[in-house]
């Protein structure tokens, strides 16, 4: 592979972690004030629906952080950063799971 490919794919890689943890962030800002109000009151927001919220956002960031997961070992060089991807990808992908199964259950 030559090198202007492999420094695009790594390009390609961080701006797409970078989208993940904008998602996530983005995803505790906008609950954090109902949740906080939730907890401290439930007259003044519903802590289950900025939960769920919450979830929502984690499993969108977490798709595009598997998504450089994936990207990334088109140009792991060696079978342990290729493992290494693989079992950050699974716990990632558990997680995603996880969520999946709460959000359907809400």
């Amino acid at each position: 592979m030559s090198a202007e490919v492999a420094d695009a794919v790594d390009v390609a890689v961080l701006v797409i972690e970078v989208l993940g943890a904008l998602i996530i962030v983005a995803g505790v800002g906008r609950v954090t004030v109902p949740a906080v109000l939730g907890a401290l009151n439930p007259a003044w927001g519903n802590i289950e629906d900025a939960r769920l919220s919450l979830a929502r956002a984690l499993l969108l960031g977490l798709e595009f952080e598997v998504a450089a997961d994936v990207l990334a070992t088109a140009i792991a060089p060696t079978f342990t950063e290729i493992g290494k991807l693989a079992a950050v990808a699974a716990i990632r992908t558990v997680l995603g799971l996880v969520l999946s199964r709460e959000l359907r259950a809400a």
